[in-house]
């Protein structure tokens, strides 16, 4: 029951495997990996294109009565630790007496939408405890009340059941709801109705599904696991004092019922590929298309980053880039395997040209302004190619005080581009920095006679003849 890492994300839980290559990946390397995207086979090994081993797979794992240590263990997982600290703690500040029951009962109503959480994500796979926020989450299923709902159909089916055919029908009817209960809160976790839950179409599929052995083996368990809560809450009773009596029993109650709600969870997680209807969202696709395409080379690209084999990503993040053209994640991707790679300077400035306009669009300042730098401090050659986009970066240079940087990635601008009137706008920021703070004047009006030339009717015509009377 161990969990397994990831091979190359730190500390993530790895979710495939790959014989061959004896690699595990995490769901961020193989993204939606249920996806029939993927192909007949399933996810395929990034390294090695073999199909990868589910570690979710339930047949991978022990049946659910074998697995009674890591049922107990499963409570002293830190989200489950700190939900009976504040269980019992909360108990205890508010003392004894009515107080500590009224607080008791209602953090009892507040943890049943948990509990049933537990049972879900232990269903999809999930070894651990669910976070603290799913107390905190609104119900808009009203979980407590269709708990409530689905005593109340049981009672009034048993006393129906009593009054209209004599006691022994009423006592079979409850011998039936006591064995159908964990099947019973097993469909209300999974789909939210209690309608569903007391329904025989849905139940006996499922204990059918589950076999009629080992159902009954998960019922003897369920009560063995009830009957160890209630003997040792008896036995600690009489042994502690009014003050930690409440506080202790309730921590009791939180770590058994934590127990055997992961129980109900593993045992749907088991069966899940057979119990009929069972509304888990574990293998369902969640990605389409495009979107799966740029989570699929991106977990790739993962890997390879990892393993420092980069090269092979470099035209199937192209042929990306043409489906996701103003995606930055995307960009952003492409563009750091560019500069790893640098092996192609001429692909490395269009490509910057075009990720600094995206950014620059998006008012991401200072990430435009760091991109530009650290292109510049790896290829000393790049000269920005598009002139709207020059004419924000030299905006946005002047602004930051980088007179020198300015003057470099825009130089002989005009060789690079067709006659635009940015040109004459980025070329009057650039004899300004050269005049002012570079303190070249010769350059500056050098600039300034190129651009009246070119340019006399620009805009900036009058700041530029104005500019070249003060050299």
């Amino acid at each position: 029951m161990a969990q397994q890492k990831c091979d190359y994300v730190k500390g993530a839980r790895a979710a495939w495997h790959c014989e061959l290559c004896n690699v595990n990946f995490s769901e961020q390397c193989i993204p939606d990996g249920y996806n029939p995207q993927w192909g007949k086979q399933g996810p395929i090994c990034v390294k090695c294109h073999s199909p990868l081993k589910d570690l979710d797979d339930p047949s991978a794992y022990l049946p659910f009565w074998q697995v009674v240590p890591y049922l107990f263990i499963y409570p002293l997982h830190f989200n489950a630790l700190l939900l009976m600290l504040i269980g019992a703690g909360g108990v205890w500040l508010v003392g004894g007496g009515a107080p500590g029951y009224i607080y008791s009962f209602i953090f009892s109503i507040v943890s049943i939408k948990y509990f049933l959480t537990v049972i879900s994500k232990r269903a999809e796979g999930r070894r651990w405890a669910p976070s603290l926020i799913e107390l905190a989450k609104p119900d808009p299923h009203m979980l407590f009340l269709q708990l409530i709902g689905v005593y109340v159909l049981f009672s009034a089916g048993t006393l129906a059941a009593t009054l209209l055919a004599g006691v022994w029908l009423g006592l079979a009817s409850l011998v039936f709801i006591t064995a159908a209960l964990p099947a019973c809160v097993m469909i209300l976790a999974i789909d939210r109705n209690m309608f569903s839950a007391v329904n025989p179409a849905r139940l006996f599929p499922l204990i059918l599904e589950v076999g009629i052995g080992p159902y009954f083996a998960l019922w003897l368990m369920t009560a063995a696991i009830g009957g160890m809560s209630s003997a040792l809450s008896y036995w600690l009773e009489p042994q502690l004092s009014e003050v930690w009596l409440l506080p202790v029993l309730t921590a009791i109650g939180l770590y058994f019922s934590l127990v055997l709600h992961a129980l109900l969870g593993y045992v749907l997680f088991q069966y899940r590929d057979t119990i009929a209807g069972a509304s888990l969202s574990h293998n369902e696709p969640k990605l389409e298309g495009d979107e799966f395409r740029k989570a699929r080379l991106l977990g790739a690209m993962t890997v390879f980053e990892k393993m420092g084999d980069i090269e092979r990503l470099r035209q199937p993040m192209r042929d990306l880039l043409d489906v996701c053209r103003d995606d930055l994640e995307v960009h952003r991707r492409y563009q750091g395997l560019l500069m790893r790679l640098n092996n192609d300077p001429d692909a490395l400035a269009k490509h910057t040209d075009y990720l600094l306009g995206l950014l620059l669009d998006a008012k991401k300042n200072t990430e435009a302004l760091a991109l530009v730098k650290d292109v510049y401090a790896l290829f000393a050659g790049y000269r920005l190619r598009h002139a709207p986009t020059a004419l924000k970066l030299a905006r946005l240079l002047t602004k930051k005080k980088e007179p020198r940087l300015l003057v470099q990635v825009t130089a002989n601008l005009h060789k690079r581009v067709t006659a635009t009137p940015e040109v004459a706008a980025v070329y009057l920021l650039v004899a300004q920095a050269l005049a002012g703070p570079l303190a070249e004047p010769a350059k500056a009006k050098a600039v300034v006679a190129y651009t009246l030339k070119v340019y006399p009717t620009a805009p900036e015509s009058k700041a530029l003849a104005k500019l070249s009377r003060s050299l």
